[in-house]
Formats: structure tokens, sequence, C-alpha cells
């Protein structure tokens, strides 16, 4: 039986960690692990101690500040950053930093800046272990991910962390301790631009501890999940849909977070939350890339957001769910339902709202709805959105706003005639040839369409349609190469 005296206390384990950190440089985590090799050759018995502990207050206080100068500078060409000196200095290249910790002075821009990436790299190896802590505050824990958002803002950082064998278990600590709004926060920095630390996101099962902190509803860690989700979904590099985001909607869905969305956007519309939706309904408005999905919206939900239309005033919020409107009325399930519920006549009165973003969803929603529908194009002449529309083509300047209206005159002509002569008593001609003419990107294919629905028969005029068609060769070619 051992000793009581080759038993180590907790604070001699502590003075043995400072002694290596303050007469070797060592930094707190390979102290730790140094001292731990040194008892354990001494046959020292260190069962009772907690051999991942915090720093000392001495060192705590120099950690936190060192936390609290954490900007990395953005652009590449720098040759500092902040972090290493303040602000202060962060401007003078030709003055050595003074902080505690910082590499040796090099005045070769680019021996500095590597020597940075190491010191930087060594930082966020430490703020993830310290993060981890179960005896780290909350207030330090916060300021702690903070810093490492800070510290990742650039793309080499996000790589490193990539890389990093600690952050799976900084995942996997937070899964199981409970996500916070600065956690939430970090990890939106982190996969900005990086595809890779998305699906590290995703493989990791991050996105449900994720959908339980919006499930709980408590609206700050609610909004911060959210805002997450979205940069998890968002396609950096490109505007258009692409396999990545599809397979990331669809792991979404088939995990229950659309439901999980759907139920907390009701509640909140139910309970007249507004100021609690934007982040909600812009998820998902991300996630209604497909049939399934909007199949899978419940007819709940359907008629809560219809009503939150007909409801909300404020602007951003309304058009993110009339983006949501839009996306849902492609999918002819949904479009069935939502005519069930007023809704040509609740978005017709929104035509006379002029903003431009707001103008595009409602008209691109319209167009939806009447597709292939004559009865839903004369329920929306009687509410009189033909004039508001016209109108619009007058006066509007966006060229994508034009564009949404040139495809809501075709729809509503096509096999209609008496609204086509509606169309021809007003002029609509001359507006839709007039459109072809000052936004010709954004009207010349769809313009000629309505005119071809409206009758004309120079509707192609001022544009030469080109048809491609794959050679023998494997090669495309325009039709009329051929």
């Amino acid at each position: 039986m051992q000793r009581r005296s080759n038993i180590v206390t907790q604070d001699a384990f502590n003075a043995a960690v400072m002694s290596y950190v303050e007469n070797f440089g060592m930094n707190h985590v390979d102290a730790c692990t140094e001292a731990v090799e040194e008892f354990e050759i001494q046959d020292f018995d260190i069962s009772q101690v907690n051999t991942h502990i915090l720093p000392t207050d001495i060192e705590r206080g120099k950690f936190l500040e060192t936390v609290s100068e954490v900007h990395v500078i953005q652009e590449a060409g720098g040759s500092v950053a902040e972090f290493c000196w303040g602000p202060s200095q962060a401007n003078n290249p030709r003055k050595p930093p003074e902080s505690v910790g910082i590499v040796a002075w090099s005045h070769s821009n680019e021996e500095f800046i590597d020597d940075m990436t190491k010191t930087q790299e060594q930082n966020l190896y430490q703020l993830l272990r310290f993060c981890q802590s179960t005896r780290t505050s909350t207030e330090d824990q916060n300021k702690t991910l903070q810093a490492l958002a800070e510290l990742i803002s650039r793309q080499s950082m996000r790589s490193i962390l990539l890389e990093c064998q600690h952050f799976k278990d900084f995942l996997s600590f937070f899964a199981n301790c409970g996500i916070s709004a600065s956690y939430c926060h970090f990890l939106s920095v982190a996969v900005a631009g990086h595809s890779g630390l998305k699906d590290v996101l995703l493989k990791e099962r991050v996105h449900i501890a994720l959908g339980e902190a919006i499930e709980k509803g408590e609206p700050r860690t609610a909004h911060s999940a959210c805002r997450t989700l979205i940069s998890v979904l968002v396609d950096d590099d490109t505007k258009v849909l692409t396999n990545s985001t599809f397979h990331r909607v669809q792991v979404l869905l088939d995990d229950g977070l659309l439901e999980i969305i759907g139920n907390y956007i009701s509640i909140c519309i139910q309970c007249d939350m507004q100021t609690c939706l934007r982040e909600p309904v812009e998820l998902l408005s991300r996630m209604l890339v497909s049939e399934r999905v909007c199949c899978s919206i419940g007819v709940g939900l359907l008629k809560d957001v219809v009503g939150a239309v007909k409801c909300t005033e404020e602007i951003e919020l309304l058009t993110l769910l009339c983006k949501c409107l839009r996306r849902l009325a492609l999918s002819d399930t949904c479009k069935r339902t939502l005519l069930l519920h007023n809704v040509v006549g609740i978005l017709s009165c929104l035509l006379s709202k002029q903003v431009k973003l707001l103008l595009e969803q409602v008209i691109g929603t319209l167009a939806a709805l009447t597709l292939r529908s004559p009865q839903t194009s004369i329920e929306f002449q009687n509410t009189g959105g033909i004039d508001d529309v016209l109108r619009i083509m007058q006066e509007c300047n966006s060229g994508k706003v034009q564009r949404q209206c040139c495809i809501l005159v075709r729809n509503i002509c096509m096999k209609n005639k008496e609204i086509q002569e509606y169309m021809l008593s007003k002029n609509a001609v001359e507006l839709i040839q007039n459109l072809k003419n000052k936004h010709s990107a954004c009207c010349n294919d769809v313009g000629s369409a309505a005119l071809r629905d409206l009758g004309c028969e120079d509707y192609n005029t001022g544009w030469s349609p080109k048809t491609l068609v794959l050679g023998e060769t494997g090669s495309v070619h325009i039709s009329d190469e051929l």
C-alpha cells in the first residue's frame, strides 16, 4: 500500500505545472504533460489529481489578456496580426512586438508571417482546450469563443482547424454540454467559405444539437443555431444550387430538422414573436430545394406562413416569407394548399409596395401560382392585380423585377383570351418591347415568350434564340452551326 506522503495533491501538481511554464517557457498543455510524466517516473500517486487543470490565477490573467487582444488581420498582404502586440503598434512594422509569448521579430515579412501562423496555431489549440474545461466559467468560455471566431476568420486558420485533432473533441464537448450563442457564432465563422468544415459539422452530428437548441425555444440561442445552419447550407462560391447543398439539406431533412424548424416558425407566428422569425424563415427558404422537401411541409405551417405574410409589416421579414412561398408554389402539391388560403389576394395587396427585392419575390410567386392554372389567372385578374403589374412594368427600373413581370404576363395570357384582350387594350405589347430593349439581359427571352402568348407575330424581334446541341464527338454546338 502506498504511503500517504507519495500522494500528490492538486496544489502540488498545480505548482509543478507553473514551474514548467515560468522556468522553461512551456505552454500550459505541454507543462501538464511534462508534470504527469515527471511524477509517474518518481512513482508518485496522481490518481486524485485533475491533470487537465486550468492555469493558476496569474497564468489565467495573462491568458485572458491574450484572448482579449486576438484581432486577426484580414488582408493576406499584411505583415502582422494585431493580437500579437495590440492595435496601437499594429501599423508599426519596424518595431519588434513586446507581448508575452510572441515569437522573435524577423525583418523578413514572409518569415514573420510564417512564424505568426505557427503562433496562431498554438493559440488555436490552447483556446480549444480552454473551452472544454468543465472549470471554465461561462463568461470566460464566451470570451474564448469570441477570440476563436476572430482567430479563424482567415481561410488559412480554417484549414488548420480542419486538421486539428482537438476540434472533434471540442464539437463533442458542446454537443453534450449544451449550445450557446457564442459557440454558434464561432461555428458560423468557421464554416464560412469552407466546405470541408461544413461536412465535418454534419458528420459529427452537430446539427442534431443545433436542432435541440432551436426546439428549446430560447430566442437568442435559437436565433444563433439557425444562423449556423444557414452558414452550413450557403454555397459561398456560387449563386446556384449545387449537389453539396442538396446533400446537406437531405441530411437535415432525414434527421428531422425541417419539422423542428417548422414547429418553431409556427410557434413564433402564433405567439406574434415577429422579432424571432427572420433567421428560421431564412433557414426554411434555403431548405426548400426539392419537391420532396416542399411536400414534407405540413398544411399547418403553410397556413401560418400565408397568415404571416398578411400581417407582417417589416419589409425584410416579408421578403423572406414571400421567398418561401415562391419556392413552395413551384410544388403542385403545395400550390393547391396555398390557393385554398387566399394567397393570390394577399400577394396582390403587396404589389403596391415599392421595394424591388420584395416585388421580385411577390411577382415571382404569382407567376408560379398562375403557371398552367387558368382559374388562378382569372382570380388574379379579379383582384385588380393586372393593373398593378402594368404599372410596375412602366415605373420599375429593376431588370430582375421586370423579368418576373414578363413571366407572369406570359402565364396569365396563355390560353386565356379574355386576359389577352385586356392586356392588348392596355398597350402591354409596347411595354414588353420596351423592356426587351431596356433590360435585354433579363427580359429578351421571357419578354419574347410573353409577346408570343399575347399573339404577336414578331415576338422574336431583337432576340436570336440559340439552341445548344450535343454533337457526335461530344462537343456542344449552337444549332445553326450544324
